[in-house]
């Protein structure tokens, strides 16, 4: 393109074969989001991790500010770049255990391109390694300190810390787990049958300086590696095939039998009933329908209450014909209780997720990025919704899709983590196909934009506050078997704040703010480390 001058007008030119780039919904929904009216501001973006293999699975923020991230070395060796010395707590080291390229990952090649990457197939399960500790200072840059526990301990699947500064980690315990919990014995548990193998859970409190492990306490469970948190009260629930809570000290409280333990769930933690979500292959009586289902139990079993259970033939008259195969994937609740996030799934735009989980004749009025389905070919796409799980009202709904930067089409997005933030915001994690909407916070830049994602979004899911790509994290099954993320919120110095977590391959280098080193540490594998300021706390 070129500019002359006529008459004092001034005149653009095309030249021949250079089109203007057509304006699409990916720049549109660009344009809007862009530059966020309230946002969450990345502080930390860094890689952590050395020659051997690991990957993060949770952690904190501790009174002084302190970065508290936890997760599981594999061997084998846990070192970390720049020389800080890893300290070993809880007992006599075991040996290393050796580990190799085919366990942690396969060849891939894409069909398109003809190149070829690394999958992971290690996941968190995996046991013969240990779980570390390392505490970053608050604005990053430095590593304050760093532990591990003994070789063969366990997979680290979790962890948190609590307002004093304690941190608590949970996983699937190993075969030298004695060394932490003498009475630790092969577990036989009733409800095998529901489905996974009797194992061996643990559950360990460690001091704030990091110098000793206080208390282990061990458990049978279904072989689901388990995720962790708090309840209203500060106690520990960890939720694997079963629910069971602790108190801080590490002293036994209750035992719950989850229902359906291989489907998404959730526990409320005010009153402890469950909310599962989960799909079924119904008909309509005119197709084959995949209906989504979300259930309420009570802790004494009993249901509590049923949302999108409608009888399929009724979804399938032609007043509805919401007949896009869907499906509820991912939940969480506030700390309050009063709120149940969730993320849907479907193929198409003609979902029942549009409708209100109680009403299948009443449409869900909330005003959501904006983003619809159409022009789309069948696809995977996102719908996320927040509301009360007493009467199934819904607070905020949206679809969260990618757009194609070319031919202006929706394109596929799914979420893996969910969670609520300490100022109510939504945190919302997953893999996205090519055409991802970012923030101007990201620093990922390119053309094809698409990969493992992190997104905070405001209250009634309407605004994003921060969204970006973070090439190669979210590459291993932490917990409950299909969660890459865990984070974890917390309020320091009077403002919310925010930590992400993962584990990342480096054939896909992600950018980095105030980084504890200065890139990929070896091995395969690196933990991923994000920390979010979410602004002050309101009075």
């Amino acid at each position: 393109m070129f500019s002359v001058a006529l008459s004092g007008f001034v005149t653009n030119l095309l030249v021949a074969g250079d089109p203007p780039e057509p304006r699409t919904r990916f720049h549109q929904f660009n344009d809007k989001f862009n530059n966020p009216k309230d946002p969450a501001d990345p502080q930390i973006v860094t890689y952590l991790g050395g020659k051997g293999e690991e990957w993060a699975s949770g952690g904190g923020f501790q009174p002084d500010g302190s970065v508290i991230v936890v997760g599981t070395a594999a061997g084998p060796v846990f070192d970390l770049a720049g020389g800080v010395a890893v300290k070993v707590i809880g007992g006599s080291d075991g040996s290393a255990p050796a580990i190799t390229d085919a366990q942690l990952v396969k060849v891939v090649e894409d069909k398109k391109s003809g190149t070829k990457h690394n999958e992971v197939i290690i996941t968190g399960s995996h046991t013969a390694g240990a779980p570390f500790v390392v505490k970053l200072a608050k604005g990053g840059k430095v590593v304050q300190s760093a532990i591990r526990l003994p070789w063969g301990v366990g997979s680290c699947n979790a962890g948190l810390v609590d307002t004093l500064g304690n941190i608590y980690i949970a996983g699937l315990a190993g075969a030298n787990i004695k060394i932490l919990s003498p009475q630790a014995a092969n577990p036989t548990i009733a409800g095998a049958a529901e489905g996974g193998t009797p194992s061996l859970l643990f559950l360990a409190g460690i001091a704030p300086d990091l110098s000793s492990v206080r208390w282990c306490a061990t458990f049978p469970d279904l072989g689901i590696a388990p995720e962790l948190r708090f309840s209203a009260k500060g106690e520990l629930v960890i939720i694997a095939g079963h629910r069971n809570i602790f108190s801080a000290k590490g002293d036994f409280i209750s035992h719950l039998d989850l229902r359906q333990s291989k489907r998404d769930r959730a526990v409320n933690p005010v009153d402890g009933s469950v909310a599962i979500g989960y799909d079924t292959n119904t008909k309509t009586g005119r197709e084959p329908w995949r209906q989504p289902h979300l259930e309420i139990y009570n802790t004494d079993g009993t249901l509590r209450n049923e949302y999108y259970a409608w009888a399929a033939r009724l979804v399938g008259t032609p007043s509805s014909r919401e007949v896009s195969d869907s499906s509820i994937k991912y939940l969480n609740y506030s700390d309050d209780g009063r709120v149940l996030l969730l993320s849907g799934w479907s193929d198409g735009g003609n979902s029942v997720l549009h409708k209100q989980p109680y009403d299948l004749r009443t449409p869900v009025k909330c005003p959501g990025l904006g983003m619809s389905a159409w022009g789309a070919n069948a696809g995977s796409f996102c719908h996320l919704i927040r509301m009360d799980p007493e009467n199934g009202q819904v607070t905020g709904r949206t679809m969260y899709l990618a757009y194609l930067k070319s031919k202006n089409k929706p394109s596929g997005l799914r979420t893996n983590h969910l969670n609520l933030a300490s100022d109510g915001s939504n945190i919302v994690c997953g893999t996205s196909s090519y055409g991802f909407i970012q923030t101007r916070q990201s620093g990922f830049k390119g053309d094809y934009i698409g990969g493992s994602f992190v997104t905070v979004m405001n209250q009634d899911l309407s605004d994003l506050r921060f969204a970006a790509i973070v090439p190669g994290a979210g590459e291993v099954l932490l917990n409950l078997g299909n969660n890459p993320w865990v984070s974890a919120k917390g309020v320091v110095g009077g403002r919310h704040r925010v930590l992400v977590v993962s584990g990342a391959q480096k054939h896909d280098e992600f950018w980095t703010i105030n980084p504890v080193q200065t890139g990929f540490g070896g091995g395969n594998l690196d933990a991923a480390v994000v920390v979010l300021d979410l602004g002050s706390v309101k009075p």
